[in-house]
């Protein structure tokens, strides 16, 4: 078999020969994130009840929602959380996990989400991975403020496009349209939907936060009028055969608001929110999302909860507004955004059906080993990968690691540094899994590098391979970040066993270029029992591996 090409959800990284990964022809082709700015749930269900929303109440009958759905905790103003709902990010909150936008009113001139946070910190958005995989995007916007998202995405302040050829260049928004008359926007969107669909589009309604007065007659207007655009929108779905059966529709607000404000973060008006989602993909129509995704949120009752400790998004935490990032790329079935810390494991379940959660089938995450190691066999742990390593060349100065490092301030990992070398990890046994991935997370340090430098990152079952990544001489300047960028490949099915080869070249005299790997996982869904299968179907079914 030839080379199979992989898939990375990194903000910047530098792989060759790879395919764009294209939409699921027989499931969701668009899809239309609507954002309705200050749409507080305590108000809507009594409009819905009192029949005065139909178009609003028929995404509830023909979908799965939640009228308690949360916004950022800590914010719960128009410009941080329409930040977070594009980057799946929290406002506050570590390294990449935190995008640090506080501010609720007109950037600066020149002003991004990447500089205002500094530190060579770069946060990839829903934009990036639908654009760097070759689908149309756009954004229509009912503030000025929300030019911060055009900025910082646009053909100076996006990322390069690494992730597969062709390049779809820097400018990760096809379109963007600010006008302060919904009416005006909502026209234009669907005029450009109907001429050359857009596979991502994030629609803006500006109405119940210019009413103000929330629960008053001005505001309950304003969301009848917002339900009047969710009724053209639908009707441009249904009447178009491109999009009919084809479109996704995901409806929430950044915040909800009591008498003439929304920013007491404390405040259950505030920060109860919706959640809809309406899709040709929902098995089970007018479902509760909490119900659906019980396993993995929880709904929060009238409660605010702070976002998790952990580094991923617990089942203990309640279904937010950032999520529909993350469920819009997986309806398109690409990754979760590098960084993201909602919906991350793209789990939020829009069906009925949950799928079936990936285990982990072997990694290393370096945390036992001494400095200057060659070659490691782990202890107890059956699951942990040993590793060995052969020298190429050096070491060039005295201070070179190669092995398991650690200090006080960062976790252990496995650094490259003043070496030219090769490590294998053991063979994994692929035989009796589904779905296997692989993933490293990679950190480079940020420096001048030069030709000769490289790193590589290769899977091989003996006779083909798979490259996660393979970055050259001054290539690495360009990935050279504070934070660890993310490399992931799905592994085909027909793989019985697969190794993974790290290997490097960094010989600065100065103790200045080092490469750290951490984070390697092979995970997979176990094959269903062939006893179990034979029994219920009364077939003698083939395997799909070992041919």
């Amino acid at each position: 078999m030839g080379r199979v090409l992989v898939l990375i959800s990194a903000a910047l990284l530098l792989v060759s020969g790879m395919a764009a990964v294209p939409a699921r022809a027989d499931v969701t082709d668009y899809v239309i994130e609507i954002s309705v700015d200050g749409l507080g749930s305590p108000y809507l269900q009594s409009l819905i009840a009192g029949n005065r929303l139909p178009n609003i109440e028929r995404l509830q009958r023909e979908g799965v929602w939640t009228n308690n759905a949360r916004n950022d905790p800590s914010y719960t103003v128009t410009l941080p959380n329409h930040v977070s709902m594009v980057t799946g990010r929290s406002v506050q909150g570590a390294t990449e996990s935190g995008h640090a936008w506080t501010g609720n009113s007109d950037p600066n001139a020149g002003q991004t989400i990447h500089n205002n946070k500094g530190g060579g910190f770069y946060a990839e958005s829903v934009f990036d991975l639908m654009h760097d995989n070759g689908l149309r995007t756009g954004m229509w916007a009912g503030k000025t403020k929300l030019s911060l998202i055009d900025t910082s995405y646009n053909g100076t302040n996006g990322a390069p496009d690494m992730v597969t050829p062709p390049d779809n260049g820097m400018d990760k928004i096809d379109t963007y349209v600010y006008d302060a008359n919904p009416t005006a926007l909502v026209s234009n969107f669907i005029s450009s939907m109907n001429a050359n669909p857009y596979n991502y589009s994030l629609v803006h309604l500006v109405n119940p936060d210019a009413a103000g007065s929330w629960g008053g007659t001005n505001y309950n207007n304003a969301v009848k009028a917002v339900d009047g655009y969710v009724g053209q929108i639908l009707n441009m779905v249904n009447n178009n055969a491109t999009l009919r059966n084809k479109t996704s529709i995901i409806l929430t607000a950044d915040h909800g608001g009591e008498g003439n404000g929304h920013s007491v973060n404390t405040a259950y008006l505030n920060y109860t929110i919706p959640f809809y989602v309406w899709s040709p993909d929902c098995a089970s129509a007018n479902r509760d999302l909490y119900a659906i995704n019980s396993t993995v949120r929880t709904n929060p009752g009238s409660g605010r909860p702070a976002y998790s400790s952990n580094v991923t998004y617990n089942a203990d935490q309640p279904i937010r507004n950032s999520e529909g990032a993350n469920l819009a790329l997986d309806l398109l079935d690409l990754p979760a955004i590098t960084g993201s810390l909602m919906n991350v494991a793209q789990n939020l379940d829009e069906n009925g059906t949950a799928p079936v959660a990936p285990s982990v089938i072997a990694y290393s995450a370096f945390n036992e080993t001494p400095i200057g190691v060659t070659a490691w066999t782990p202890g107890a742990l059956g699951t942990e990968l040993g590793f060995s390593t052969s020298m190429i060349a050096g070491p060039w100065y005295s201070g070179a690691v190669l092995g398991s490092y650690d200090s006080a301030t960062s976790p252990r990992r496995f650094r490259m540094m003043g070496y030219e070398a090769e490590t294998t990890f053991s063979t994994v046994d692929l035989t009796y899994w589904d779905g296997v991935k692989a993933s490293i997370d990679v950190l480079i340090k940020d420096t001048t590098y030069e030709a000769d430098d490289y790193y590589r990152a290769i899977l091989t079952n003996g006779a083909d391979s798979i490259t996660l990544a393979d970055v050259t001489g001054t290539a690495l300047n360009s990935l050279a970040k504070l934070t660890y960028l993310h490399y992931e490949a799905a592994i085909p099915d027909s793989w019985t066993r697969a190794a993974l080869k790290i290997s490097g070249h960094t010989n600065s005299s100065a103790n200045a270029e080092a490469v750290d790997f951490d984070h390697i996982f092979f995970t997979g869904v176990p094959e269903p029992t062939s006893l179990s299968l034979l029994a219920l179907a009364g077939l003698v079914l083939a395997r799909r591996r070992r041919t």
